[in-house]
């Protein structure tokens, strides 16, 4: 789901993702609230912060919940924009990005709202460019040469038929939209990132025999793309793409014998990519929804599953192992992890629990080094 900013405030190899020791978080507080789910958490330093919505797509309903914990055990509710619903968030120099779009109007503006502590936000009057056309912005990102932007939108609802959006930005307040890469039809942008000056969109469509296939799209200058081809045939869907110290990440699920498995894929310079392996991937369905760097490897946070791995821990991108000693339900309540963060010497996995009768709450887990 997310694209961690290369330019923000990362560890320093502090962080040994197999060392941690977890705690599931109580969130009684909060239980009044109608929050069902996280679907994004940042690190301000040693401040979280966790978007949470209140059904079941956390861009309908009800406006984001703003949660925020200063060590990540104990948390509280924040003084959210009003009527904010977050699509995409992101920090940069200790400072939170987010962008989102009111639900008071048939076609809402998108707003930029700024914040150094996770409380105290303020909205930039003067951000422009992203509210051409309605939709989402799934991912924002900055790196040493700008700041890019892509999200998709249906220019004709009855069709059911989705195009791309793609904005470039110098500051991040005033946008301008480029022409997406031109794909083949039934081919869709999964994923994006931005670092060492090119630019990398991860597509998903189908072959020649109706199999799906993935394809990295790279870009110098963001008018000529050139595709890398994603080898496995297997696959089913990319969610995650993630730029760290060892080098990129792409991460979804693959079908295996009518089962999802967790897949990713390594490369060093976006160019040349292997697939990875994961070890014990489980008996039952899952896969990876995001990819952080956490100290100098990654971590992967997944989908619900009955005995199934919700989180793994890679040293170099190319091997992945399930973390170990995560209290997570496995039945009759699911737990699926959808998001993560890393402060300086912890992880924050988020996402949202579900009962055997279907009903839903935020689920925190906290990481920490012994």
């Amino acid at each position: 789901m997310s694209t961690p900013d290369p330019t923000a405030s990362r560890p320093a190899g502090s962080i040994d993702g197999a060392d941690l020791v977890w705690t599931r978080v109580t969130l009684d507080g909060l239980s009044a609230q109608n929050i069902a789910g996280i679907d994004r958490v940042i690190a301000l330093g040693d401040r979280f912060v966790a978007f949470g919505y209140s059904g079941s797509d956390p861009e309908e309903l009800d406006p984001s919940a703003f949660l925020v914990s200063d060590d990540g055990l104990t948390w509280d509710l924040a003084a959210a924009p009003p009527d904010l619903i977050v699509q995409t968030a992101t920090v940069v120099d200790g400072e939170a990005w987010v962008i989102g779009h009111t639900r008071v109007a048939v076609d809402p503006e998108r707003q930029l709202w700024r914040s150094r502590d996770g409380q105290t936000w303020r909205r930039e009057d003067a951000f422009a460019g992203l509210d051409g056309k309605p939709g989402s912005i799934h991912e924002l990102i900055h790196s040493d040469d700008g700041w890019l932007a892509w999200g998709d939108w249906q220019p004709d609802p009855e069709n059911m038929g989705w195009e791309d959006l793609l904005f470039v930005s110098d500051d991040g307040i005033a946008w301008e939209e480029r022409p997406a890469p031109v794909l083949p039809q039934f081919t869709w942008v999964r994923a994006v990132g931005a670092a060492d000056g090119a630019t990398l969109l991860v597509t998903v469509g189908e072959d020649d025999q109706e199999r799906p296939v993935a394809s990295v799209l790279r870009s110098e200058d963001g008018h000529r793309w050139g595709p890398v081809p994603l080898t496995d045939q297997r696959i089913e869907n990319v969610h995650s793409l993630c730029r760290a110290e060892a080098g990129w990440v792409v991460a979804g699920s693959l079908s295996d014998g009518g089962f999802s498995r967790p897949a990713a894929w390594f490369s060093t310079d976006g160019l040349s990519w292997e697939p990875a392996t994961f070890q014990s991937p489980g008996d039952a369905e899952a896969g990876v929804r995001d990819v952080i760097g956490v100290g100098d490897g990654f971590m992967a946070t997944g989908s619900f599953g009955g005995g199934a791995p919700t989180a793994w821990w890679s040293v170099d991108g190319r091997s992945w192992d399930p973390l170990t000693g995560l209290p997570v339900h496995l039945g009759p309540s699911y737990d699926g992890l959808s998001a993560a963060a890393a402060g300086n010497d912890r992880v924050v996995l988020a996402g949202q629990t579900v009962t055997g009768s279907g009903a839903a709450a935020p689920v925190i887990l906290l990481g920490r080094m012994p």
